[in-house]
């Protein structure tokens, strides 16, 4: 709730009404962060949630992202999607570490 609470205070939308294809600000604390090899290539995921909800995080063609790091407080910005799972996803968000994206 504390997450929520925070997230909603600081403009963000709740990750639990994100609809597909939406344009959408969340924040919330990165529960997991993982190093993806996909086709040669390696991408950056990580799991966002504020209470609500979750959203997976994906930085394409990346190894690390500075300050991505589990337990972090993000802000980010982007267009929702979902993957094949039907979970949802942002890719390549921006994103402000500890702060709400102004």
């Amino acid at each position: 709730m504390r997450l929520l609470n925070a997230a909603l205070t600081a403009g963000a939308s709740p990750l639990a009404g994100v609809k597909p294809r939406q344009l959408v600000t969340v924040r919330g604390q990165l529960m997991s962060v993982t190093l993806m090899p996909v086709h040669g290539a390696h991408w950056v995921s990580a799991e966002l949630s504020d209470g609500s909800g979750t959203l997976n995080l994906i930085w394409m063609g990346r190894r690390t992202v500075p300050g991505i790091t589990p337990g972090a407080t993000l802000t980010v910005t982007g267009r929702v999607t979902l993957d094949e799972t039907r979970h949802a996803v942002m890719y390549n968000p921006c994103y402000e570490l500890g702060a709400a994206a102004s």
